[in-house]
């Protein structure tokens, strides 16, 4: 689910409205969900776009603002699921939603319109033209492609719609989830916003600052930024320490863990920017903790900070150090003043950040170290991020 700008047609219901009664019927009392709460709203309660549907007919969106110091954001969304898409509007006349057989949407105009315009494009294909022009003329297709002449290429929303559906409508990709991440990049790169051509006020421009898209079967967020147009590496480490951690919860958790996504620390050796995926990773992981909602703060904090140490150490078999006893005093730590009387505090430390170092040593040398070679060895890291076309 995504909302994108629809500025001038978007349009809410006051956050007082009430249900109203004319000619003696009165209409059905409506769940009021802010704007900014919809998207939330709809993924917590929706595994499906039917369910979705069925839910749209008991809201009614309000325009109250998520800051006194922000304007009310003007949006329409898209939802889809892997079997239909459907688009939601808020106008002057009341919410709209429409099916959306292309599974695309771009800003203005309205949904309706934008699906309009396909019927301007209808004699585009991806194959050579035949000459219908004039039969008996002799005219030649001197370029590959030409039977996509006429496809828009300008910056408009309703341009980059036709662009967009066209390229996803007849875009062919492997089942595979490297090939459809990486089709799917290129599907939107064909509407990507360069610096300069789209000027926004003097000297301001409109660019793509992010695309993004997510594997919901694994938790996996793949995105790029303007300036890095590598399927950033981050998206997917995160996705795998949280994955792995809730698989093996039974023993990732508490004073004797054996965290097995720990083992991931040492992608830090290759690429320290990994901080970033390895920290989330872990904050997502400890959102299941059954030690405690404190192990969300400092457990992720632990993994930070040995983070940020151990892309300062050179040397392979040094590097599990930071993760082992930054984790043996923090969490250690954590789990005496949660588990120990208060004047054996200290000796709780002792005990507890024992158990959780030997855990920690145990799944970064036996495992952590091994991967690292494996990695090395194969060129894996370096590979990924940088592929030979």
């Amino acid at each position: 689910m995504a909302g994108l700008n629809f500025v001038g047609n978007a349009a809410y219901a006051a956050a007082d409205e009430n249900s109203s009664c004319e000619n003696g019927t009165c209409s059905i009392a409506k769940t009021k969900v802010a704007q900014f709460e919809f998207i939330p709203w709809i993924l917590s309660l929706c595994a499906t776009v039917a369910e979705a549907k069925e839910k749209l007919n008991r809201i009614l969106l309000v325009d109250t603002p998520f800051s006194s110091q922000l304007p009310v954001a003007q949006l329409h969304w898209i939802i889809a699921d892997k079997n239909e898409c459907i688009v939601v509007e808020s106008m002057a006349d009341g919410m709209h939603v429409y099916d959306n057989p292309v599974g695309v949407l771009t800003n203005n105009p309205p949904f309706p319109y934008q699906m309009a315009a396909l019927n301007n494009y209808r004699g585009l294909s991806t194959k050579q033209p035949e000459n219908t022009f004039a039969p008996g003329v002799e005219l030649s297709a001197y370029s590959r492609g030409m039977g996509g002449l006429g496809l828009p290429g300008d910056l408009s929303s309703q341009s980059r719609f036709v662009r967009v559906a066209f390229t996803k409508l007849n875009s062919k990709s492997d089942d595979s989830e490297n090939a459809s991440v990486s089709q799917f990049f290129h599907i939107l790169g064909s509407v990507d916003q360069q610096r300069g051509l789209c000027e926004v006020t003097e000297g301001k421009y409109e660019i793509t600052l992010y695309t993004s898209c997510c594997n919901c079967d694994k938790g996996i967020y793949y995105y790029t930024t303007y300036d890095n147009s590598q399927i950033t590496l981050n998206g997917i480490v995160a996705g795998l320490y949280a994955a792995i951690t809730i698989l093996t919860a039974s023993f990732a958790y508490g004073n004797i863990q054996f965290r097995i996504s720990e083992a991931l620390m040492m992608l830090l050796l290759f690429e320290p920017h990994l901080t970033i995926g390895l920290t989330i990773g872990c904050l997502i992981a400890n959102l299941f903790s059954t030690v405690s909602v404190l192990d969300i703060v400092i457990g992720t904090a632990a993994t930070l900070l040995a983070c940020l140490l151990t892309t300062r150490i050179k040397k392979p078999w040094l590097a599990p150090l930071p993760t082992i006893l930054v984790n043996a005093v923090m969490v250690g730590a954590m789990l005496s003043w949660l588990y120990m009387p208060s004047e054996q505090f200290w000796y709780g430390l002792l005990v507890f950040g024992g158990e959780v170092g030997a855990g920690e040593a145990a799944v970064l040398y036996v495992l952590g170290i091994p991967l690292y070679y494996a990695m090395k060895k194969t060129n894996f890291i370096e590979k990924l991020l940088h592929p030979k076309h």
